[in-house]
């Protein structure tokens, strides 16, 4: 398996990811489950400044995660969201692990501070892996999302990186991040599934 950098080609595969959770479950607070030419487009607009990348077999895709910001302002520069989905044919085999990883390596490398995950309870596996990968759970908003029917809470979790800067610098747009900074980091979440 190979992690890489999403490339809009894969954009169907990556919505049919994506779509089970929208329709069946509360993962994911979307009602309507975007097509491959929208999902293209979330991938485009992502990668100008952010991660997005993705898990692959000789198959198909099996996984993918990204950055979004976590707010407008520019207060938060240094924060982001990020958010995961793995194949259900291929969860329980690292992948997640292996996808955060390389996700928050190439974060690092950006000079974020911190990353968020927003996980809807319930969610085992999420939570979990979160924990895992060294996120901590800071809260949980009670009620927060209406979905198939109920009221759902909300976990936020993070993970510091880069602590320690009492005034950071701007961080790199990911377009312009060193293209040897990003194949290590895509190294490392690969070499995980190697195990």
């Amino acid at each position: 398996m190979r992690i890489e950098i999403a490339d809009v080609k894969y954009s169907g595969q990556i919505a049919d990811i994506y779509a089970p959770f929208v329709r069946s479950t509360s993962v994911s607070f979307e009602t309507d489950a975007p097509d491959g030419d929208a999902m293209a487009r979330r991938i485009e607009s992502i990668k100008e400044k952010y991660p997005f990348i993705a898990c692959r077999d000789s198959k198909r895709i099996t996984g993918y995660a990204y950055a979004a910001p976590f707010g407008e302002r520019s207060g938060f520069d240094w924060t982001v969201f990020s958010s995961i989905y793995v194949h259900p044919g291929y969860q329980r085999k690292g992948i997640g692990e292996a996808l955060y990883v390389s996700l928050l390596e190439l974060l690092r490398a950006q000079g974020f501070i911190n990353v968020y995950a927003a996980v809807a309870l319930p969610n085992d596996p999420s939570c979990a892996l979160h924990s895992k990968v060294g996120f901590t759970r800071q809260c949980v908003l009670k009620n927060v999302g209406f979905k198939l029917g109920r009221w759902h809470d909300l976990a936020y979790y993070h993970i510091g990186l880069n602590e320690g800067e009492i005034s950071p610098q701007k961080t790199v747009d990911f377009k312009e991040l060193d293209p040897d900074t990003v194949k290590r980091a895509l190294k490392l979440g690969e070499q995980m599934l190697c195990r």
